[in-house]
């Protein structure tokens, strides 16, 4: 009957196959409003409302992360004043630079510093997981060794040895040198969230058009309601669910990742060593031709490069 309502085509088994999903969210959810004790979701199996409502709150806490952080975009066909009360001027009182090569960073200088934030935020929760980021006073020790496999180690051996690389060795490699730029990737992302947030008159300005209270809120709520098992995409702003605890967490990460950040760096430059990636002798990139894939990797450095953050 359903199917043959609709004004085009409509399969009905799509309306079977949603009304047993359905049927078994509500019981599920009569379930656990009548006995909590009772109901176990199983970690892949969530309930299409959970789904639904972390996408919602996610949404929610993006635009209000957009009024914090981001200019107003310009309106394309009238003149519209923007009231002041109900945006912040953030972005207004901070210089954003790159890193590296002092180039403006794109994104923020078209005032998307909202969508650093976000991926700084994701990449902390990947690295430390949600367990660490919500224990108010636990530092997760951070590693002193990288590039540790026996193959990075080993690298080409002494000049004038004559070790081949196979490609399991080479595997190896690769695999540390990821591991070390997801490393440096979230200390860069806890640096960059560091600054932002402790930024001359950013708390104030953002306390000026009503605070952190409702985004607190949201994040309280993937966390009661254990939403971030249903969609791994927004779980991330759980760690906003207290901005002051966050704020000083980051702090203790940014500190304890610093000293180990030159330690990484200097690895993978011994790798660059060990392995010669700079030489271009014929014979010898005959006699090793997976060097390159080494060299590459290097090279490539997929690490996100974070803005730095000062006052203008």
């Amino acid at each position: 009957a359903c199917s043959k309502s609709m004004l085009c085509y409509w399969p009905a088994d799509r309306f079977i196959k949603a009304a047993h999903r359905y049927t078994l969210d509500f019981k599920c959810v009569l379930t656990t409003l009548t006995d909590n004790e009772s109901m176990i979701i199983k970690p892949d199996r969530h309930l299409l409302i959970e789904h639904d409502l972390i996408s919602c709150i996610g949404r929610a806490i993006r635009f209000h992360l957009r009024k914090f952080f981001n200019s107003v975009p310009l309106p394309l066909t009238t003149n519209h004043k923007v009231d002041s009360s109900v945006r912040s001027r953030v972005h207004e009182r901070l210089e954003i630079m790159m890193d590296e090569k002092g180039n403006r960073d794109t994104a923020a200088s078209d005032g998307s510093l909202s969508s650093i934030f976000t991926v700084a935020l994701r990449q902390v929760y990947e690295y430390f997981g949600m367990q660490n980021c919500l224990l108010a006073d636990h530092t997760p020790e951070m590693p002193r060794r990288f590039c540790n496999s026996p193959a990075s180690l080993r690298g080409l051996g002494e000049k004038g040895s004559h070790i081949i690389l196979k490609q399991h060795d080479v595997d190896q490699v690769i695999l540390d040198i990821e591991d070390a730029h997801i490393f440096l990737t979230t200390a860069r992302a806890c640096k960059f969230i560091f600054e932002l947030m402790t930024c001359p008159g950013v708390k104030e300005e953002i306390e000026r058009i009503g605070g952190w209270s409702t985004v607190k809120r949201f994040g309280q709520t993937i966390v009661e309601f254990h939403l971030h098992r249903a969609c791994q995409n927004d779980a991330y702003f759980a760690l906003l669910c207290d901005i002051d605890a966050f704020t000083d967490r980051i702090s203790r990460y940014h500190v304890a990742m610093e000293s180990a950040v030159h330690i990484c760096e200097n690895s993978l430059e011994k790798l660059w060593s060990r392995f010669r990636c700079a030489s271009q002798t014929k014979s010898f990139l005959a006699r090793n031709p997976l060097i390159v894939h080494i060299s590459d990797e290097l090279l490539a450095d997929k690490t996100f490069k974070f803005p730095t953050i000062s006052t203008r």
